[in-house]
């Protein structure tokens, strides 16, 4: 069954068009018609359809638009929570998983800033 598109769905999508890595909190502050519940709402039907997918970062989860063509990972520091997009051959490490399911891989380290 194919969720209808509400307006605050669409406002979620247009502003992952021209950002990345955004949390609940941070969406809620670009569309102020809507309330958390709306948010967290919507935030969950669009990871539910493979259109987000979530990444937590620390103690927030912030959300990004799944780009089939842009397929990509995350190195995360540890103490200054910043966030680097990485690139996984995704070929080598499949064959290392007991699935094929689809998968990301989020890499927790220190930074060269926080050394």
């Amino acid at each position: 069954m194919e969720r209808r598109s509400t307006k605050h769905k669409q406002a979620i999508l247009e502003i992952f068009e021209n950002n990345h890595l955004l949390s609940a909190k941070e969406l809620q502050q670009q569309i102020s018609d809507a309330d958390a519940s709306t948010i967290y709402r919507n935030l969950t039907r669009l990871e539910e359809d493979d259109m987000l997918r979530s990444v937590p970062v620390g103690e927030v989860t912030k959300y990004e638009l799944i780009e089939k063509h842009d397929a990509h990972d995350h190195f995360i520091c540890k103490n200054c929570e910043m966030v680097k997009t990485i690139f996984v051959d995704a070929a080598a490490f499949r064959s290392q998983l007991p699935t094929d399911e689809n998968f990301s891989v989020t890499v927790h380290g220190t930074c060269n800033e926080c050394r």
